[in-house]
């Protein structure tokens, strides 16, 4: 996440909005979201698993966040201007943030309609160490996205990429997708 942040810093990103649990807010001010207090604006939102869920009952059993689009729901408030999203154990590098700020639309606001994802090649993200879940990205011939099917036991066979798909179902794979 330093990696990202700094990187993001370099690129012209100006703001830091840590998507967290309520119960380490603490803990994460003082150890973590301190280091970046005058070198950004900081602030935080808290994802709550019944927030933005149109009702629906998590299962008792549950202990995770939701996901990604919740984390951006539940930082909603904090967030007027153009914004980059990342995960805090994903590494980036410079030229993916240096890409997302280079299609910020200017002046610096929100366009309800304007959307930018830096895609990796499928195979670039693969683990030596076992499965990965991914989402494939559907794009069209000008490389507008046209959707993003959630992959999961993503592995690499030699020159095949096998996985299961939304339903279950095994796959192949090329390794040459767009994933997120």
């Amino acid at each position: 996440m330093d990696y990202s942040i700094h990187d993001a810093l370099r690129a012209g990103f100006d703001k830091l909005v840590f998507v967290i649990r309520r119960g380490f807010a603490e803990t994460f001010r003082s150890q973590i979201g301190g280091r970046y207090q005058g070198h950004a604006a900081v602030d935080y939102a808290y994802q709550e698993m019944d927030v933005f869920t149109g009702g629906y009952a998590a299962p008792a059993e549950r202990q995770k966040p939701w996901g990604t689009g919740h984390a951006i729901l539940s930082a909603s408030r904090a967030i007027a201007e153009p914004f980059a999203v990342i995960n805090a154990d994903d590494y980036y590098g410079p030229h993916s943030f240096a890409t997302m700020r280079a299609s910020s639309p200017r002046p610096r606001t929100c366009h309800p309609a304007r959307y930018a994802m830096v895609g990796y090649r499928l195979r670039n993200t693969l683990s030596a160490n076992g499965t990965v879940s991914r989402g494939i990205c559907a794009v069209d011939a000008r490389g507008k996205l046209l959707g993003v099917a959630e992959h999961t036991k993503i592995a690499a066979r030699g020159a095949v990429v096998e996985a299961l798909d939304a339903a279950g179902r095994s796959v192949e794979l090329t390794g040459e997708e767009s994933c997120p």
